[in-house]
């Protein structure tokens, strides 16, 4: 235990992290992603397919533009998810978890942002057919940078000849 220590004391002397360093970090994809918002979504997904016809890709656009003028009339979402989703978690009534905005795909990034808390997205086309999402919740990321603090105490322990005041 001791070598550790001394160890880790002698590296810790010859690490030098500069603001400039931190400032870049901060700029790089890395320490975007670690201090990005985080979002609590669901999701519909009205499937198409893998080489579906042009009729069966306007049904699918029809049933998901059908689905998002219920959502906007006050329809329950994890109803229709359970319903009408073709999506791995269509039977938690979408529920995807928590999603860093950082992870999502760029069309649903910026769709997401401009969301407030219980709105929906309109209908986005991908490969895999129309998805709509719901913002459940957002919070900040709770990996922020820590603001540095230098510290130093003296630390005189009462005795015989000093009181607790003293």
């Amino acid at each position: 235990m001791v070598i550790s220590r001394v160890r880790q004391r002698r590296v810790a002397e010859r690490i030098q992290v500069s603001n400039q360093e931190v400032q870049n970090f901060l700029a790089s994809d890395l320490g975007k992603l670690q201090l990005s918002e985080e979002y609590h979504l669901a999701n519909i997904l009205i499937a198409v397919p893998e080489g579906a016809d042009s009729a069966t890709i306007q049904a699918a656009e029809r049933t998901a533009m059908d689905t998002y003028q219920q959502l906007q009339q006050g329809a329950d979402f994890a109803r229709l998810a359970v319903s009408r989703s073709g999506s791995e978690n269509a039977l938690e009534g979408g529920d995807m978890g928590w999603r860093k905005a950082a992870q999502l795909p760029p069309p649903f990034d910026t769709e997401v942002r401009g969301l407030s808390v219980g709105e929906v997205t309109q209908p986005v086309r991908t490969q895999q057919g129309s998805i709509m999402l719901k913002l459940l919740d957002k919070r900040r990321s709770e990996t922020q940078a820590p603001a540095e603090v230098d510290v130093r105490h003296i630390l005189i322990p009462p005795s015989a000849i000093r009181s607790d005041e003293e």
